[in-house]
């Protein structure tokens, strides 16, 4: 269980500013699995965690897509919105090299955010879309540790 512990020196994150496309590459001997999805609402900004088992720090490409299709198959995925976002996750296993099963499957949306469906590994990735309902808002992305997270901070 992560708790977190906020004093009165603690300041609020800040509405991000970030344009999409944004890449991070992956660590070299990254081998990690989705394990879980959520979203969370902020002040003037929504937050979409994907949890993460493995080390060490997965990597990510993120773009918004007029189309969003499955890796491999290439069937559309039906995402509600204005904008879908394409966070495509690097440094991903297969179970057989992780050890866990991934999760596979869509959440709903909270605040701006309107959904967010995640793929199965294919080829070292996971590929999920956010629907937002803002047109193309701006967006930042950080990894947290311990445990391992990709946090995808979204504009209302």
């Amino acid at each position: 269980m992560v708790t977190e512990t906020v004093t009165e020196t603690t300041t609020k994150p800040a509405v991000p500013t970030a344009a999409l496309p944004q890449e991070q590459a992956a660590s070299e001997s990254a081998r990690l699995s989705v394990t879980g999805v959520r979203v969370g609402r902020h002040d003037g900004f929504d937050r979409v965690v994907f949890d993460l088992a493995g080390t060490p720090s997965p990597g990510w490409m993120a773009r918004f897509t007029d189309d969003p299709r499955r890796a491999g198959s290439g069937d559309r995925v039906e995402i509600a919105g204005r904008s879908a976002i394409q966070v495509t996750i690097t440094g991903i296993g297969y179970p057989s090299d992780t050890g866990v099963e991934p999760f596979i499957g869509a959440v709903g949306g909270e605040g701006g955010v309107t959904q967010v469906d995640v793929a199965g590994p294919f080829e070292g990735q996971a590929v999920a879309f956010i629907g937002s309902a803002a047109e193309n808002p701006a967006v930042r992305i950080s990894t947290l540790s311990s445990p391992t997270r990709l946090v995808v901070d979204i504009a209302r």
